[in-house]
């Protein structure tokens, strides 16, 4: 939660100060844009080595009332995108790449400065998780794909960002009437 804060903190005066200037003010360092991490643990992106950030570039993007950066890697393939879709200055989009591609995103839809929604897209399926309060676990899904829930039983078992594993899942993943196998709350972790 702290480290969700001074995130959302960093960011904003990031967004504060391009948009009290016109967009003239320099984006943040490549450094600390890639010090973010996705809310969830299992997310497979692009981590460039600490030697290559000096050939990263960081952008100020503008989309009509959103705005926010892109991190661009060594060989100009995107690696992070944050964004302010809302134009309230405060970022409400993290997105993770994987070779050029989205691959992952947190996301706050109700401008609450709390990540309240996950999304994994990528060509193996891809899901969307709801957290509905706020703890940083998924309680329901919203979308989940064939690919994806044949691979629930190790979802069931996936880390909160504090390291802790996920074992409270209450609802199963939409279309499917029960909890698969090995996800109930009185089973242990496989690993």
């Amino acid at each position: 939660m702290h480290s969700l804060f001074l995130r959302s903190a960093a960011v904003f005066g990031i967004l504060a100060a391009m948009a009290t200037t016109g967009g003239a003010a320099d984006p943040p360092s490549a450094k600390l844009a890639l010090s973010f991490k996705p809310k969830q643990v299992d997310v497979e992106y692009d981590i460039p080595q600490e030697s290559e950030y000096a050939k990263c570039k960081v952008t100020v993007v503008r989309k009509g009332k959103a705005s926010g950066w892109v991190v661009l890697g060594p060989g100009g393939e995107t690696l992070r995108r944050f964004m302010d879709t809302d134009g309230d200055n405060i970022v409400d989009h993290w997105g993770y790449y994987l070779r050029g591609l989205e691959v992952y995103r947190d996301i706050d839809s109700d401008a609450d400065n709390k990540i309240d929604q996950f999304r994994w897209m990528n060509t193996a399926g891809s899901r969307w998780g709801i957290d509905d309060n706020a703890d940083g676990y998924v309680d329901r899904w919203k979308m989940i794909s064939a690919q994806e829930a044949s691979r629930s039983r190790k979802s069931c078992w996936k880390k909160s960002p504090t390291g802790q594993r996920n074992s409270r899942r209450t609802s199963p993943p939409m279309g499917l009437t029960a909890k698969p196998a090995g996800c109930s709350s009185s089973t242990r972790s496989p690993d």
